[in-house]
Order: C-alpha cells, then sequence, then structure tokens
C-alpha cells in the first residue's frame, strides 16, 4: 500500500482571495483603458493647427469713420507716434468706392446729364489744395493726366449718369496717404464738387502665438500650455467711400476706415 507523499508548501489559497485579488486587477486595467481611450479621443478632437507654432488669426478689426462736417476721422489721431511705424505699402482692393447718383445729376438747363468724377490717390496733398482753389484749378485736375498732378499716383475717371448706382474696388498705391474725390459739376465750386481724405492709420491687436508644445503639454493637451505675445500690427486701412450726388453738388459723402 503506497501513502500520499504530502503536498509540502503547495497549499491551494482560499478561494475568496484569489478572486478578489484578480478583480482588483481588473478593474485597475480597465481604468487604464479608459483613460487611454479618452485621452486619444480628446486628441482626435483637437484642431491640427493646435500643434503647430504659427501665429494666430488677428483679432477683430476697428471700425472707424470720417465727420464730413469736421473733415477727420472719428478715432484714429493723426499725431499718434506709432503712424510713424507704417509701411505704406501696396494693398489690393483696398479702396472701395460707391457712387449713387440722383435723378437731377448735373441739372443745368432744366435737364439733368452725365458726370464725370476722377478719384485720385497721392502721397502729399498741398499740391491739390492750391489747384483746387479755382474752378479752373478744378477743370485743370479733371482733364489732365496724373503725372501732371502734384503727388499724384494714381487716378480713375468714371462717367456715370442719373439714378446710377456703381461699386468699384480700387487698389491702393504704394505709398498713397491720400485718396481724392474730384467731380465735374456745372459750376465747380470747391465745396461742392471736392472731398480729400487721408488714409488713416490702423492699429491692430494680434493673437498670441503658442510655444513649441512639450510631452507635458500632450499629456494635458496644452491646458497649461504658455502663449508668446505679438507686437501690433501697423498698417495702413482699408477704405470704404459712400458718395451721393445730386442735383449741383456731393450731397453726402461718407467713409470708414477698418
Amino acid at each position: 500500500m503506497v501513502l500520499p507523499l504530502p503536498m509540502i508548501g503547495l497549499e491551494r489559497a482560499p478561494r475568496g482571495i484569489v478572486m478578489g485579488d484578480f478583480t482588483v486587477k481588473s478593474k485597475i486595467w480597465v481604468c487604464c483603458l479608459l483613460a487611454w481611450i479618452f485621452f486619444l479621443c480628446g486628441c482626435s478632437m483637437i484642431s491640427d493647427n493646435v500643434f503647430s507654432s504659427k501665429p494666430s488669426a488677428p483679432l477683430d478689426r476697428q471700425i472707424d469713420n470720417w465727420v464730413d462736417t469736421t473733415g477727420n476721422w472719428l478715432v484714429w489721431d493723426v499725431n499718434d507716434p506709432k503712424n510713424e511705424l507704417v509701411t505704406w505699402s501696396r494693398g489690393e482692393d483696398a479702396i472701395q468706392i460707391k457712387f449713387s447718383a440722383g435723378a437731377e445729376l448735373n441739372s443745368f438747363s432744366q435737364r439733368a446729364h452725365t458726370l464725370s468724377v476722377k478719384v485720385i490717390q497721392l502721397s502729399n496733398v498741398s499740391g491739390l489744395n492750391s489747384l483746387i482753389q479755382t474752378p479752373d484749378g478744378i477743370a485743370q485736375v479733371l482733364s489732365q493726366p496724373v503725372e501732371m498732378i502734384p503727388d499724384g499716383l494714381s487716378s480713375s475717371l468714371y462717367t456715370l449718369a442719373p439714378t446710377n448706382v456703381v461699386t468699384y474696388s480700387l487698389a491702393r498705391e504704394e505709398n498713397a496717404k491720400y485718396i481724392a474725390v474730384v467731380t465735374g459739376f456745372a459750376e465747380l465750386i470747391k465745396t461742392q464738387t471736392v472731398r480729400i481724405i487721408p488714409i488713416s492709420v490702423s492699429v491692430q491687436e494680434q493673437a498670441p502665438i503658442d510655444q513649441k508644445w512639450t510631452i507635458s503639454d500632450y499629456a494635458t493637451l496644452g491646458v497649461f500650455m504658455e502663449k508668446e505675445s505679438q507686437p501690433e500690427a501697423v498698417r495702413p486701412s482699408n477704405i470704404k467711400l459712400d458718395v451721393r450726388l445730386g442735383e449741383e453738388a456731393i450731397t453726402q459723402f461718407s467713409a470708414s476706415a477698418s
């Protein structure tokens, strides 16, 4: 008769202890798995450009308005030191002009007539101001090419008929600091037929850019990431003009800058 050998050191652990340990470990693994899934889902919802160091889009531009009665921009300070920082570069479609002609446009001899309108961009306005003091000088500005106008950079000539409503877009020329609208009414009186405005300077706050991402930034999805501040953008404003033309004069002249 063979007696069974004693099972030294191989006693089986109680069933409850084994199952409890397995349950704890399973919960830990499930929590880790869920945390990893949530992390991946969070990363997938982040825009691709979040991980780049490119500058953010500029903030909304401030709108300024021209006050025709005073001949000044409402907000822009012509003496602001920041004006010296601007580069007067060319800007495509930076000037927009809307002309609205009345039914009695340029009336004389009891009839409405077409009207010539010239839009001139200038680097300096003193020479033009000297010319438009007399009707002959205004007629000279209307008839001569831009090369004959002191400090003129470009000019565009339009012919409007009664009830016309038209809009034109122009490039702002390099070094253009003024816009003049000169109209050829039957009586060439400066206050009724000419408007000149300076192109204002826009000082625009720039959104900060993100620093280069580190491992900790990826782990926290960039929540604690620092941003690098950017200098303000100083540039010539984009100009929109609204010009209403009546029987014998410019009846309304408004402008906005952005």
